[in-house]
């Protein structure tokens, strides 16, 4: 159900391009984007000096969150870090992007002294700092345009296989949608491709946009591909493997999350997942739990499924 609402909230906007970087987005903003070389698949890093000579394009925040602005961000003042109570003003720095300069201490006076990040405004060239916290990545309100860059070369143009009908849609209350808010009929076994990386415009986080063989398109979440998540979709190549080795019908079994008493481990795992944990007895015979989560179990002897719990 909260996948179906997802898309939802995709509707009304569409995917407008402004440079590089991306926004599903019914209205225009101003992002620039200057392509760096970046060495990583992470957006955030606990060493600041990493970011040195990198570009960071600050994310805009959802409306209800606006008022607040940014915390930690300070301007430059007489020659030193201008700090004041609240946030700094959103809207004089959203969407804006900026070059790291350098990494500098504030406060040494203290026990703990604290990382700024020397940043250049690259419209105006105004200075200003960012108080690095290298402890929570929910803290770092920049994305590296370089990062954003790997990502697009990383999987647009990759291919996945839906593991379902309908994929994200639990109800006919909820079914799946494209960005037009036109209802998808997606079987099980069809094909979607990466078409785009965009930052969506009511939370502002990163999103897959796919598109199938008849053009139909919706928005998905970063993690569930990125991160190997696949929950709803399964790479098109690994899909092909498993189904030359085990034949068509257990292949489709498998690809529609149904465990079968006969799998091997690899098939039941692509069946359900990586397990939650595993528990391991030896003796005659090799036996394993695989636990997941709500309380279902497999059972496999000598490597074989042979018990299904849930």
């Amino acid at each position: 159900m909260k996948k179906g609402l997802l898309f939802l909230f995709f509707i009304l906007f569409y995917i407008v391009s402004y440079s590089q970087i991306k926004v599903l987005s019914s209205s225009k903003k101003d992002i620039s984007v200057y392509p760096l070389s970046y060495d990583s698949l992470e957006n955030f890093k606990k060493e600041p000096k990493q970011y040195i000579g990198q570009t960071l394009f600050l994310i805009p925040k959802s409306e209800s969150l606006r008022q607040y602005g940014y915390r930690n961000i300070y301007a430059h003042k007489n020659n030193k870090i201008w700090k004041t109570t609240g946030g700094y003003p959103y809207d004089s720095i959203a969407s804006k992007s900026f070059i790291v300069l350098d990494v500098v201490k504030y406060d040494t006076t203290r026990l703990y002294s604290r990382d700024m990040l020397v940043l250049q405004n690259k419209e105006n060239s105004d200075t200003m700092y960012f108080e690095f916290d290298p402890y929570y990545e929910h803290n770092f309100p920049f994305l590296v345009e370089g990062y954003y860059e790997r990502l697009k070369k990383s999987f647009i143009g990759t291919k996945y296989v839906a593991r379902k009908d309908n994929l994200y849609s639990n109800s006919p209350d909820s079914p799946m949608l494209d960005l037009e808010g036109n209802v998808i009929n997606n079987k099980a076994g069809e094909i979607w491709t990466i078409e785009d990386v965009v930052l969506e415009d009511r939370y502002y986080n990163l999103n897959f946009i796919m598109i199938n063989s008849q053009g139909k398109r919706f928005s998905t979440y970063l993690s569930d591909i990125e991160r190997g998540h696949f929950y709803f979709y399964y790479p098109l190549a690994e899909a092909n493997r498993l189904k030359s080795k085990y034949g068509q019908s257990l292949y489709l079994t498998a690809l529609k999350g149904k465990a079968q008493i006969g799998m091997t481990k690899e098939l039941a795992e692509f069946a359900w997942g990586k397990p939650e944990d595993v528990n391991r007895t030896t003796g005659s015979s090799s036996r394993e739990q695989w636990v997941y989560e709500g309380g279902n179990y497999l059972y496999f002897t000598n490597g074989k499924l042979t018990s299904i719990q849930n």
